[in-house]
């Protein structure tokens, strides 16, 4: 009987453990527009649609009246020397990924003035140049959603500031 009680107890207290610990799904993102028109047809701007579209309060427009404007003011990728090996052989690259971007509404307010986000990834080198390519691609791919949620997080903390008359 002792034994069963404190089996008990012990499943009492991991049930009260997890359901105290504060976690929950992350769930619908609440934005401060209902509508957003994405200008760009970049791989960036249709990931962006499809997670607002998928876990937002808003809707993605393609065309007419919008409560907000997505611009994409540029993308680049980068690939930088990190490390040469004593051959004078590249060892390691740093992968950058740069957005420059602004959200607006049609009358000329602000949601998120322009900004530029820049994401970095490090990899050692492969002589297979084929897997070095291939693995480039892959962690360019990771770094556009990496992207795509932080601007949707920073979406989801933005303000309208509307300019001074």
């Amino acid at each position: 009987m002792p034994r069963a009680f404190f089996v008990r107890l012990a499943i009492l207290s991991l049930c009260a453990a997890v359901a105290g610990c504060g976690f929950h799904l992350r769930g619908a993102a609440a934005l401060p527009f209902q509508s957003i028109l994405i200008t760009s047809r970049s791989p960036l701007g249709l990931e962006l649609a499809r997670n607002i579209a998928a876990a937002s309060n808003a809707k993605v427009v393609t065309a007419g009246d919008a409560d907000a404007v997505f611009d994409l003011i540029g993308e680049q990728r980068d690939k930088v020397i990190v490390s040469l090996d004593t051959t004078g052989q590249p060892r390691e690259y740093q992968l950058r990924y740069r957005v420059s971007y602004d959200v607006r509404n049609p009358k000329g307010g602000l949601y998120i003035a322009p900004n530029t986000l820049t994401l970095r990834r490090e990899i050692t080198f492969n002589n297979q140049v084929l897997a070095a390519e291939y693995q480039d691609q892959l962690l360019y791919q990771d770094m556009q959603t990496d992207a795509v949620q932080q601007i949707l997080r920073r979406m989801q903390a933005s303000k309208l500031h509307t300019p001074d008359a």
